[in-house]
C-alpha cells in the first residue's frame, strides 16, 4: 500500500519508518543493531537530500507513461503526514521541485504548472460538458477528471 509509511532499507529493512509514501532504499550508515541509521553522519544526510531530486525524475518520467500517470501522483508526499524528523524536509524538497513544472495533467490532456491549474467536482465538469468552453476558462486549465 502506497499510502501506508514505508520502512526505510540499507538492502534490507531497517526498523526506521520514514512518514512517506515511497519506498527508500539507499546505502545509508547504520547503527550496529541496523535497527536505524546514525542520524548525524554527513553521508546518511546526503543521501537523504538526494531523495527528492530523484523522486522528481521517476515522478515525471511515470506521468509521460499514460498507464502508470494516475498511480503517480499517489506517491506523492503530503506537508500534513508524519514524518520522521531525519525526513522531513524531503516532502517541502519535492514540493519546491515540482511547483514550477508542468506535471498536472488537465482537462485538455496536456500538463501544467500546479499554480496554474484548477480543481473542479464532477457536477462542474457535468455542467460544462466535453466540449466548447468559454475563453476565460480555457486560460485556466482545470485538473483531469480521472
Amino acid at each position: 500500500d502506497s499510502h501506508k509509511p514505508q520502512s526505510i532499507f540499507a538492502f534490507l529493512p531497517t526498523e526506521l519508518k520514514s512518514g512517506l509514501p515511497f519506498l527508500v532504499n539507499a546505502d545509508f550508515i547504520l547503527n550496529a543493531s541496523r535497527e536505524s541509521i546514525q542520524f548525524d553522519r554527513k553521508w546518511n544526510q546526503w543521501l537523504r537530500d538526494c531523495i527528492a531530486p530523484v523522486w522528481i525524475e521517476a515522478f515525471k518520467a511515470a506521468l509521460a507513461l499514460e498507464e502508470h500517470r494516475m498511480e503517480a501522483y499517489s506517491f506523492i508526499p503530503f506537508k500534513n503526514n508524519n514524518y520522521d524528523n531525519f525526513f522531513e524536509p524531503i516532502p517541502e524538497a519535492i514540493f519546491a521541485g515540482i511547483s514550477d513544472s508542468p506535471v498536472v495533467w488537465t482537462f485538455d490532456g496536456e500538463f501544467s504548472k500546479p499554480g496554474n491549474v484548477r480543481l473542479t467536482d464532477k457536477k462542474f465538469r457535468a455542467l460544462i460538458g466535453e466540449g466548447k468552453r468559454p475563453v476565460q476558462m480555457k486560460m485556466t486549465p482545470l485538473v483531469h477528471p480521472t
